[in-house]
């Protein structure tokens, strides 16, 4: 039970910092973006 604990406390920890490096980069953001339109558009 405290394992799995850790186990989100991880998870959310490295959700909110995926969250900020997101926000900080907007010209990576629409890049990628863009990249995952191409690969989806046949």
């Amino acid at each position: 039970m405290f394992q799995g604990f850790l186990t989100w406390e991880f998870i959310l920890s490295s959700s909110v910092y995926y969250i900020k490096f997101w926000i900080k980069k907007p010209s990576l953001q629409k890049k990628s973006i863009l990249e995952i339109s191409n690969l989806t558009d046949f």
